[in-house]
């Protein structure tokens, strides 16, 4: 008997709409599983670090603004106050006129929200290219990113380091679209903490005239108001508390994971060799400038900042690990290389790398111990493990050209 063939049935326009309300709802299921698990993760983080940062922002300020010297509030046995220009006191006051709980709360938002604006700004255009649903992918690699020492110690101490990495990285999608407001966001986390500043380098070296102009007005423009409105403050700051880094912590503490905080470890002592640092800083950062430059001639300018962000945490005298926040920038743009070249080195190099910050062997010894040799080299290479890995990423992290100029080209490392 002949086999009759026939054809495959064709999908019908109802079996469509089934597949497509099938596919909306586990879209649905999947948004409200992250959006439940991000509300779940502070409030595991912030019973373990206790807001302790914002508690001295929330103190100081409130002082301050009672009359006290806005710089002679110091909070706990580690004696640590307000560090950041008159400015950053002006831009964090509306956190006082609630109860603590209530500031804890914002800030935690803010710093959540500001984290899903960072991996928005990486990686939309790339989900776009594939066609993916881009906020599920951004809810489900931010709740990833979250678990890294930077993102959880800032949700948790009440930091702002995700905010201002948000308004830099906005600053980032500005120029890639053409918007003549382009560095605002650079010049206000300038003002509010000088770090940023070196993107207003960066700025200059691109040549892109404008950001930098607007970024310099607009940084200028903040600490002027501020030096009006509170002048002997100003005064302090510009003329007694920026210059003296003892005042933030001793350089050799285990969570200082800047190049000054290596060199003091390594050579054991409290403070950082000087002429060391300025040796080896130079070349950091000549070679940050240089490498993100290149990435920004290549077309990748999510690479660029990510490697001046990265030069900024290596070169300042102290980055505690909190401020490491560039390092989930630098894991999604490896990430992306990783897929676009199909290069598993590059992919294990994003993979290490986010492990090494989830895992944070910093902390495998005792921070208070006498001496940084003490336990031998196991512990010289855990407690260092941070600053090494943020200058490999300097000297190394892959860049290619992206996808916004309507094609995928190969990948390069620069």
């Amino acid at each position: 008997m002949p086999l009759e063939l026939r054809e495959p049935a064709r999908p019908t326009a109802e079996s469509s709409t089934v597949d497509a309300t099938r596919r909306r709802r586990r879209v649905r299921y999947t948004l409200i599983a992250l959006i439940t698990a991000w509300i779940a993760l502070p409030l595991a983080a912030i019973p373990f670090y206790r807001l302790y940062d914002l508690r001295i922002y929330h103190n100081a300020i409130q002082a301050w603004l009672g009359g006290a010297d806005l710089y002679a509030y110091y909070q706990g046995n580690l004696k640590l106050g307000f560090t950041y220009p008159p400015f950053g006191a002006f831009f964090l006051t509306p956190l006082t006129a609630w109860p603590m709980w209530i500031s804890g709360i914002l800030t935690t938002t803010a710093g959540i929200v500001s984290l899903l604006a960072c991996v928005y700004f990486v990686l939309a255009p790339y989900a776009q290219k594939r066609g993916w649903n881009v906020w599920t992918l951004v809810l489900g690699v931010g709740l990833i990113a979250a678990f890294v020492e930077p993102v959880r110690q800032t949700l948790g101490y009440g930091q702002i380091n995700l905010v201002l990495a948000a308004f830099v990285l906005a600053d980032m999608a500005g120029i890639r679209s053409g918007n003549k407001w382009a560095g605002v966001g650079i010049g206000l986390a300038t003002a509010v903490k000088l770090t940023p500043g070196l993107f207003i380098v960066y700025l200059l070296v691109a040549r892109q005239w404008r950001a930098a102009a607007v970024a310099c007005a607009t940084t200028l423009a903040a600490w002027g108001l501020a030096f009006l409105a509170a002048p002997q403050s100003s005064a302090t700051y510009f003329g007694n508390v920026l210059w003296n880094s003892g005042r933030i912590g001793r350089a050799d503490f285990t969570p200082n994971q800047s190049l000054g905080g290596l060199l003091a470890r390594l050579y054991d002592r409290t403070s950082t060799p000087q002429l060391l640092w300025v040796a080896f800083g130079l070349v950091v950062l000549a070679l940050g400038l240089t490498r993100a430059l290149a990435a920004h001639r290549a077309g990748d300018e999510a690479a660029a900042f990510t490697l001046v962000g990265l030069t900024a945490n290596v070169v300042s005298p102290i980055s505690w690990s909190h401020h490491l926040v560039w390092v989930v920038p630098a894991v999604l743009v490896m990430g992306v290389v990783g897929v676009e070249r199909r290069s598993r080195g590059v992919l294990f190099w994003a993979v290490g790398t986010y492990l090494l910050f989830v895992v944070s062997p910093i902390w495998f010894y005792s921070p208070w111990s006498s001496t940084h040799w003490g336990d031998g080299a196991m512990r010289v290479i855990c407690e260092n493990s941070f600053a090494v890995g943020l200058i490999v990423l300097v000297a190394g992290m892959p860049f290619s050209v992206p996808f916004l100029r309507g094609r995928v080209p190969r990948a390069r490392v620069g």
